[in-house]
């Protein structure tokens, strides 16, 4: 069986679906950009972020060691002067002497002075992503609209064709 060549209104449909497919793949790019766009913010973010976490991990690690340790242990010798009476001679006097010592200072605490990496602000790219994703819907309801007109044109031409010739009516069918 031969094929049967398309008629005038399947070469429209078939123009409106390549001008369709035309203005859609002229959006993709943009949408591809936005969400690229989106895609390095986030990941951007998210290597601040470990990073961040990482330090602050290694800032809590030192306060944890502060915590079992607080103190520093100083110990060494120091020289003392001491006073002495002599009863005899009822004479006071003073004498150096070299004494061990053990002080003890608390270990001083770090500040933690890393800020922590704010979460990038995608409401602008949310809206241009948006904003293609209108552009689509916009097309794919246009499309959708003149493929309804033509097929109601159709329609409504093969129902007057059937009323005007009612004898043909009964074998009219309507193949959409």
């Amino acid at each position: 069986m031969a094929k049967k060549k398309p008629d005038a209104r399947q070469r429209e449909i078939a123009q409106l679906a390549k001008s369709y497919q035309a203005n859609l793949s002229q959006i993709e790019p943009q949408y591809k950009s936005a969400y690229d766009k989106k895609t390095k913010a986030i990941s951007d973010f998210n290597v601040q972020n470990a990073s961040y976490e990482s330090k602050l991990a290694d800032y809590n690690t030192l306060l944890a060691n502060i915590a079992k340790d607080p103190v520093i242990e100083k110990t060494g010798t120091r020289t003392v002067v001491k006073p002495h009476y002599d009863p005899f001679t009822n004479v006071f006097s003073y004498y150096q002497t070299q004494e061990s010592y053990t002080d003890y200072e608390p270990r001083p605490i770090p500040k933690f002075t890393e800020k922590a990496p704010a979460a990038p602000d995608t409401s602008a790219i949310d809206t241009e992503i948006e904003g293609v994703k209108a552009r689509q819907k916009s097309l794919e309801e246009s499309f959708q609209r003149e493929l309804g007109e033509r097929k109601a044109s159709k329609a409504a031409a093969v129902s007057q064709r059937a009323r005007s010739r009612p004898m043909l009516a009964k074998g009219v069918t309507l193949n959409g």
